[in-house]
């Protein structure tokens, strides 16, 4: 006669549970993690979209103030700033994001037609991300060429050390 084998079959099944709980902890903090991090990428996506078209906007009447009419003589005033949009487009490995904006109608106001207009345009990168961080340098460097020098300063320089500067209200006088 064979030899009899005998399983204990309820200490089998707590390794059994034991495992599983253990895979479900471990595929759960890696859900958690990854939901995290992309969480953390939309909001600094969302905060490079929102730099590039304050920007875009400052950028407006610097550029928009060097249009000439049809005698070829500059106009004197930038014309309001239109609505403007942040996109990315492309496909596969070809993408690029610009700044579009509302046209303007005869008299020079602004409409919102179903027409946008690129007031912006990054080179063409690999990736959307990369696609806006370009429109984000070419901005940045466009207000640093152009903006930099027209900015008046009012009151005292203080500097707050290795940090940058403000300026404090100088004394009123009459």
């Amino acid at each position: 006669m064979a030899p009899q084998v005998l399983i204990d079959f309820d200490s089998v099944g707590e390794r059994i549970v034991t495992a599983i709980k253990s895979s479900f902890d471990g595929i759960s903090k890696t859900i958690v993690a990854q939901t995290s991090k992309q969480e953390k990428q939309e909001e600094r996506a969302l905060g490079v979209r929102e730099q590039i078209l304050t920007n875009a906007q400052v950028l407006w009447p610097i550029i928009d103030v060097t249009r000439r009419n049809c005698n070829n003589e500059p106009y004197n005033e930038p014309r309001t700033t239109p609505e403007m949009f942040v996109i990315v487009m492309g496909e596969g490995t070809t993408m690029s994001a610009c700044v579009v904006r509302n046209g303007y109608d005869f008299r020079e106001q602004p409409i919102d037609d179903a027409r946008r207009r690129i007031f912006l345009r990054s080179i063409d990168t690999t990736s959307a991300d990369k696609a806006l961080e370009k429109l984000l340098e070419m901005t940045m460097v466009m207000l640093n060429k152009s903006w930099k020098g027209s900015l008046l300063t009012t009151g005292e320089q203080k500097v707050m050390s290795n940090h940058g500067h403000y300026y404090a209200p100088g004394k009123a006088t009459l």
